[in-house]
């Protein structure tokens, strides 16, 4: 029929039904046509690149033999296929099957939708959508936040035991729990000698785990090859054993530094997955216990420098009670010296060696091995963090030894001290996630005389301390407000608080609160004293205001800028 003999009804459904076919043949979605027998009178080009069979094949044949559907590794019988439920039933629906072209497998989401035509006989409309790739990335993104937590659990257990023996036992047993493998094993140091020795830890997850370790322990040859490949290569190993009762066994090497000191060794009377990713996240496990490794021998050294110190301190003690009484004052004053200076040295060890050992570190690891660039940009951004709080402590030393010698310039300006309180809270706002910084000060506040440069260094000094100093979040308020020819301005904080006694030598050279809180929180004592000589050399005064378990709030003064 030629367009001119149609009907402006006609014309207006031909066009309606070409502009259909048209966007059902541009969708992604496969979608077929049946009629009441189930055989297939319409499909659009996504279904044929989707079965692989042409168009003008699929036309008049049977859907379902076209579309055989799977529950796993079983096919589904036709009688229970969606299409025949739809017809027969009356069943619409919607769910997930997989399906094979090719021998490879693939999961989709199918629909289907009964129409009854003008002429009453009933027809069906399927919708197949390819869903492989999502199921894919969530089934990733589910192994990795399991392994995420994996990882959080070693850390936490491995960080609570009391000795390296005892982390790696817990190890041992979270990972095995987690993944699957049946027998764990560890052993310390970097050579295997006579076999199994008597206290290494073992953690079996049944009785036929505990048949293997017997089995192990009687031919440690299993064992042997598998520490020393791990020893030899410095990264995870697999290997199956067709012969025996082991299937597969894992090696983790435990690495401090460049340095194995330990290696976990899993086994399995089962076959068990051991690809590329699995090895990798084994490999990060070895890595984060190496660390715990490191620092717990380095727990007892310390304990055992710090027994060796209490023995000559002792000693040192009994030869000054035998002295006489006329060097006695003399032997005091220059223990109290040598106990500063201990104290001096001790500070300022501690807070160079925590930054240069976190360069040193990420340092090592990215030689050692090969990142992509995300992994790597993630080391950068903390070797340069890193970097800038070294850079901070030496110019906080070197800014008191200017102000002592007298050489410390100020530049003094008119400065808009409003918007400095609104940079520093932005600036500290970012990286503070459990604490909200709040800001108040009147929209007429007048300028101030200072050094821009200086001030920006008082409040940085103020802002890091009340996020330090209040571990479990909460609001940090910069408040600034005119007295007189003066602006007094505030930070205060929702923290730990400040006891009585310790305020009036706060801000005195390296004087710190000396309590299990702020001990665990750290610092050099630089930054108070710091702040007073800024203050006082702009005229100003600083004081606190604080109480255990209140809070604290610090305010200093700055005079008002004469009016040009």
């Amino acid at each position: 029929m030629r367009a001119a003999d149609l009907t402006p009804c006609q014309a207006q459904l031909r066009d309606t039904f070409e502009k259909l076919n048209a966007a059902l043949e541009a969708v992604s979605e496969a979608i077929v046509w049946t009629n009441d027998a189930g055989a297939v009178v319409w499909c659009n080009p996504a279904f044929e690149a989707f079965t692989g069979v042409a168009n003008a094949q699929v036309q008049g044949q049977l859907l379902t033999p076209l579309l055989p559907l799977y529950c796993g590794a079983e096919m589904i019988d036709s009688n229970a296929h969606p299409v025949r439920l739809a017809l027969e039933e009356g069943i619409a629906s919607t769910a997930t099957f997989d399906y094979y072209r090719d021998g490879h497998p693939r999961i989709v989401e199918l629909s289907t939708r009964i129409v009854w035509p003008p002429e009453g006989h009933k027809s069906v409309v399927v919708a197949i959508h390819d869903i492989t790739y999502v199921h894919d990335r969530e089934h990733l993104l589910f192994e990795q936040r399991l392994f995420l937590d994996l990882l959080q659990r070693v850390t936490e257990a491995s960080n609570d035991a009391e000795s390296e023996e005892t982390a790696l036992g817990k190890v041992l047993q979270l990972v095995c729990r987690q993944t699957g493998w049946g027998l764990g094993h560890a052993c310390m140091g970097l050579h295997r000698q006579n076999g199994c020795p008597a206290d290494s830890p073992w953690y079996a997850h049944s009785e036929e785990c505990r048949q293997l370790r017997l089995y192990l322990e009687q031919d440690a040859t299993a064992i042997d090859e598998m520490t020393e490949a791990a020893r030899v290569l410095a990264r995870p190993h697999c290997r199956e054993f067709p012969v025996g009762p082991l299937a597969n066994a894992m090696a983790i090497p435990v690495l401090s530094g460049r340095e194995v000191v330990a290696t976990l060794v899993f086994f399995s009377d089962t076959p068990m997955r051991s690809d590329n990713d699995t090895l990798h996240r084994m490999a990060q496990i070895g890595i984060q216990l190496g660390r715990v490794v490191e620092r717990k021998r380095a727990e007892g050294q310390l304990r055992q420098a710090h027994a060796e110190l209490e023995t000559r301190v002792e000693e040192r003690t009994t030869e000054l009670a035998a002295a006489n009484d006329a060097l006695q004052k003399e032997v005091e004053e220059r223990r109290k010296a040598e106990a500063l200076k201990d104290e001096l040295v001790a500070t300022v060890s501690h807070e160079l060696r925590t930054p240069l050992s976190s360069l040193l570190g990420f340092a090592e690891l990215m030689l050692d091995r090969n990142f992509d660039a995300d992994e790597q940009r993630g080391f950068l951004e903390i070797i340069h963090n890193e970097t800038l709080r070294l850079t901070q402590l030496i110019n906080d030393f070197l800014d008191l030894q200017r102000i002592e010698s007298g050489r410390m310039t100020y530049h003094f300006d008119a400065v808009d001290l409003a918007a400095l309180l609104k940079e520093s809270a932005a600036i500290y706002g970012v990286d503070a996630s459990l604490h909200r910084f709040a800001i108040e000060a009147a929209a007429d506040l007048p300028r101030v005389s200072a050094d821009a440069d200086r001030m920006r260094q008082v409040l940085a000094n103020l802002c890091s301390n009340a996020v330090k100093f209040s571990p479990d979040g909460g609001v940090v308020l910069i408040a600034a407000r005119q007295t007189g020819d003066e602006i007094e301005v505030s930070v205060k904080d929702e923290g730990i608080g400040i006891s009585a006694d310790v305020i009036p030598r706060l801000f005195q050279k390296f004087s710190r609160a000396d309590n299990a809180d702020t001990r665990q929180i750290g610092g050099t004592g630089l930054g108070l004293a710091l702040i007073r000589e800024i203050v006082t050399a702009h005229g100003g005064r600083v004081w606190v205001e604080s109480a255990p378990g209140h809070g604290s709030t610090f305010i200093f003064t700055l005079p008002v800028a004469e009016e040009e």
